[in-house]
């Protein structure tokens, strides 16, 4: 996910090193309890749409083994900046966003299941959040709402935390494109309703920019035993998707696949 939008969230990366638990002496809950990076509020979601979200997607992703890239050995990093070259294709797959009261709302039920005097913090950061991604969405032309990107941005983010790597902008649209195709060629995602789908794009959302701005902020502030709980979040949650395999997923500038 890119830095442009994220690098400058000066605010929220403050907050979620907060939330981190640094200093630990001054967030003892934060170090007796494994809420660090809120792995515990994705399993609810994971069951309720399994059947037509996530299998879907880690089938259709599972078909195309990855084909090992051929590397040169000087060629430069990729740079992860905005590119307005980059254009996703049609065919977005977006929701309605519609206003519900605050107790039904996904950044109200995610800080739920944090310490009781975290919350109203933690739910302040999971708006913000949202609203960060709105921007890196205009940074990147994408629709508003595109639960492809959303989709995308989960995916990208825990593997970005879990290997300790930035994902170029442009492999971020791959992965968009491809969950836009699987999905859309999916009667059981199709059948999804208003409300379900703005839970999915809320819910991914919030915890792929949770992770990612927890990555580029433990960046601005090393600290290594929060650096490895982040690692393992991101397993944990790939996992969600890929059981057994998250150390294979390669993402690329052709997407999602594993390596052979």
């Amino acid at each position: 996910m890119t830095n442009a939008v994220i690098s400058g969230t000066a605010k929220v990366i403050g907050v979620v090193l907060l939330l981190a638990g640094t200093p630990a002496a001054a967030q003892s809950d934060w170090g007796s309890r494994d809420y660090n990076f809120a792995t515990d509020t994705q399993n609810d979601f994971f069951d309720n749409f399994r059947n037509n979200l996530v299998d879907p997607v880690a089938a259709n992703v599972r078909r195309k083994p990855a084909t090992p890239p051929k590397v040169n050995p000087r060629a430069k990093a990729p740079i992860n900046t905005p590119n307005a070259k980059l254009a996703p294709p049609a065919r977005a797959l977006v929701h309605s966003p519609a206003a519900l009261p605050r107790e039904k709302t996904v950044a109200y039920r995610m800080a739920m299941q944090y310490p009781p005097k975290a919350r109203a913090e933690a739910e302040g950061l999971f708006l913000e959040l949202l609203k960060q991604y709105g921007a890196f969405e205009r940074t990147l032309r994408l629709q508003k709402g595109d639960l492809g990107g959303a989709i995308a941005a989960y995916i990208t983010a825990n593997w970005g935390s879990m290997n300790n790597v930035d994902v170029p902008d442009a492999h971020f649209l791959a992965a968009t494109n491809q969950m836009r195709a699987i999905l859309s060629a999916n009667p059981g995602f199709q059948s999804l309703n208003n409300a379900q789908r703005q839970e999915i794009y809320e819910t991914l959302v919030i915890t792929g920019m949770f992770m990612a701005t927890s990555h580029m902020a433990l960046k601005k502030a090393a600290d290594a035993a929060q650096s490895k709980k982040l690692r393992a979040a991101g397993r944990a949650n790939l996992e969600q998707w890929f059981p057994g395999d998250s150390a294979t997923l390669r993402i690329d500038a052709n997407g999602l696949s594993f390596a052979p």
